[in-house]
């Protein structure tokens, strides 16, 4: 049933901040969408980025509507409300989008209310149920109320705050505010609150997309596949800076940005970054790619594509991207700035190593997780993420001590799972097996299959394995030791190793460039 707030005229301004918004809490994709869905959410990617004019998607109920279909997850039957993007009566213009497919009347829209996150938490909390209970009652999906009370999901309609509040016995007016009181940025600020997660999701489309839209202005004059041979294997320092001081990000976010990371053009059309060590670069995905033609650079980055024509001195770029909010800055790294490696492993020496001598680790490995790992002969390993000791333990047999892996943990409001967000950049989620609600202390089922103990005295334990953690400002932070126990094959030209993470092997590479 259509709300009585909604005044239906067939086509609704959808704003895109909302579809992305969904796509991040409900795991949604391009590549598992179809039809209207996956044109609605195409269309909300390039307007987000700028590739596209205007600030909202024009789209029929039923789009929307399918779009939406595609948000049942973790087992709830219940959908995100159609409603729950398309933006509010007072924020849309009344002139975009008219056309005659509309009637030539203005895009339908509803009205949307600010969420008290705190005030809705202490409603549930006092009323004494849980989310999945909400869910029930509410016939709301658990994932948006979830999002609700972490902040995640900042504005509802107003037919979603009704819902709630009739379940929490209680009035709308005592858990949301009219939406003219936010800060007129809100909803250009995803990166500004919410779950490490989620602002992990949207801060790496966020980069992606601002690296997307810098101007690479180089210097060359000679012909496109002259320079094409110069430009492949060029290393850039990229940072990005806030040009619109209306947009609120964290201070981390920010410092992520500022000191920025490092890009490389390989052969085939290939990108490459890292962003703390222009010697260990990750290849890219396939939807991530380059190619220069007469003078003209086409960038492609997942869904979103820039064309560049090339000119200046072609070492220092520095460009605003196509909204205007971001300045990037990309300085040319010199041959002498990526050779990192002091001592390649080239095939010849690949070849002649024998598992049986003391220096049968050194060289360059390709692990099965795809981490290029570089050892060294003075006794360290460096895995692009940080440096630590290796050691002989028997013939052929060898340990590597890396770096603590360290993050953040936040603990849901019902205090049954978790989210965390580590150092080498992943986001999981852990369920409870034992232990009471409310505290991080009991026995957790992560979701790569892992059983992890969190005792009172700050320890933390996988199996054999010991790790730390203790209280922070948000919820909590822990750290794990990683041990890679290592044999390498006869021939010197595979290994295979085991941590606390599982078993892994790798092949050694015939060069470390």
């Amino acid at each position: 049933m259509v709300s009585a707030s909604v005044v239906d005229r067939g086509f609704y301004a959808v704003r895109p901040e909302l579809v992305l918004r969904a796509a991040a809490v409900f795991a949604i994709s391009s590549s598992m969408l179809e039809k209207g869905a996956k044109r609605l959410h195409s269309r909300a990617v390039a307007i987000q980025a700028g590739k596209e004019a205007g600030r909202w998607g024009r789209h029929q109920r039923s789009v929307i509507v399918q779009y939406c279909e595609y948000t049942q997850a973790g087992g709830s039957e219940y959908l995100l409300p159609w409603q729950e993007l398309v933006e509010h009566r007072s924020r849309y213009d009344g002139q975009e989008g008219i056309s005659s497919r509309t009637g030539n009347k203005p895009l339908s829209t509803i009205t949307r209310v600010s969420v008290n996150a705190s005030a809705m938490q202490r409603a549930r909390t006092m009323s004494g149920i849980s989310i999945a209970e909400l869910s029930e009652r509410s016939q709301l999906p658990p994932a948006l109320l979830q999002a609700m009370e972490s902040g995640d999901w900042p504005d509802v309609a107003e037919s979603t705050a009704e819902a709630v509040a009739v379940c929490l016995n209680t009035t709308p007016g005592e858990l949301f505010a009219p939406l003219e009181a936010l800060r007129a940025n809100a909803e250009t600020a995803p990166l500004s609150g919410g779950t490490p997660r989620l602002r992990s999701v949207i801060l790496a489309g966020v980069f992606l997309a601002a690296l997307a839209a810098v101007g690479l202005i180089a210097s060359k004059t000679q012909t496109g596949a002259e320079f094409d041979t110069e430009f492949v294997g060029t290393q850039w320092r990229v940072s990005i800076v806030r040009e619109n001081q209306n947009i609120v990000l964290p201070a981390q976010t920010l410092e992520l940005f500022a000191n920025g990371g490092y890009l490389e053009f390989k052969d085939d059309g290939v990108l490459a970054f890292n962003w703390v060590n222009p010697g260990f670069l990750a290849v890219l995905p396939e939807n991530f790619d380059w190619r220069l033609t007469d003078r003209l650079l086409r960038v492609k980055l997942n869904d979103v594509i820039y064309e560049f024509s090339l000119g200046g001195d072609g070492e220092k770029l520095v460009a605003l991207d196509s909204t205007r909010s971001y300045k990037m800055t990309m300085q040319r790294i010199g041959a002498s700035a990526i050779a990192v490696v002091t001592n390649p492993a080239d095939t010849a020496y690949a070849s002649s190593l024998s598992s049986t001598g003391p220096d049968a680790l050194v060289g360059c490995w390709r692990w099965s997780n795809g981490m290029r790992i570089v050892v060294s002969g003075n006794g360290t390993a460096n895995n692009g993420f940080g440096t630590g000791p290796w050691s002989a333990v028997a013939a052929g047999e060898y340990v590597i001590d890396w770096p603590d892996i360290v993050g953040n943990i936040t603990l849901a409001v019902n205090g049954q799972s978790l989210s965390s967000f580590d150092s080498l950049g992943t986001a999981s989620t852990a369920q409870r097996l034992e232990g009471n609600a409310g505290q991080i202390v009991g026995t957790w089922q992560w979701d790569n299959g892992g059983v992890v103990t969190m005792s009172a005295n700050g320890s933390m334990s996988l199996g054999p394995f010991r790790g730390a953690w203790k209280r922070a400002q948000p919820g909590y932070k822990f750290s794990w030791p990683i041990v890679d126990t290592i044999a390498v094959s006869k021939d010197g030209q595979h290994l295979s190793g085991e941590n606390q993470f599982g078993a892994f092997h790798a092949t050694r590479l015939a060069s470390c460039y």
